[in-house]
């Protein structure tokens, strides 16, 4: 079984930036209810104020919990195929691995990246990381991903070119 594990330094060093940001965060609110700003100033910095809580406060929480946990790991996955809570699912049924990246969604809620494994049924199973991996990790574990499913793919083409060859010798 492979395990996906985030490592506690980088996530660490991302809580401390976090922390940062919110405190200045704190500043902008400040400046924006208290001081002497043109309207547009006021608006501006109420707006960034309100993103930068919102997505820097979720991962405030988030980093604290992945600090504290004392387990590492994110997600599992087999030879057979990627565990999916209690069920697995085969890699011959995954079409596409995609990997969706960190942006702000409506109403400046944060979206943290995420691995989508999109079915050949089209369903899809997400796999939240939180942001607890760096962006060379996630690239990492894409690419081992992408592979797995395409080897798995190659497998099974053949062994459904044999399971045909065989019908056909057959009669």
């Amino acid at each position: 079984m492979v395990q996906i594990r985030y490592q506690k330094s980088n996530v660490g060093w991302k809580w401390l930036f976090a922390f940062a940001a919110v405190c200045g965060c704190v500043g902008l609110t400040y400046a924006a209810l208290m001081m002497d700003l043109m309207l547009t100033r006021r608006f501006v910095a109420a707006v960034i104020a309100l993103m930068g809580f919102s997505f820097f406060g979720k991962f405030l929480i988030v980093g604290i919990r992945a600090l504290i946990s004392s387990e590492q790991v994110l997600f599992s996955y087999k030879e057979e195929g990627l565990l999916a809570g209690d069920k697995v699912v085969l890699w011959g049924d995954i079409r596409q691995v995609r990997v969706e990246h960190t942006r702000i969604g409506i109403l400046f809620q944060p979206i943290f990246p995420k691995f989508i494994f999109l079915l050949k049924n089209g369903q899809q199973v997400v796999w939240n990381t939180q942001y607890l991996l760096s962006h060379q990790e996630m690239r990492r574990w894409t690419e081992a991903l992408q592979l797995e499913v395409k080897q798995n793919r190659s497998v099974h083409s053949n062994d459904e070119v044999r399971m045909q060859e065989q019908t056909s010798a057959t009669s």
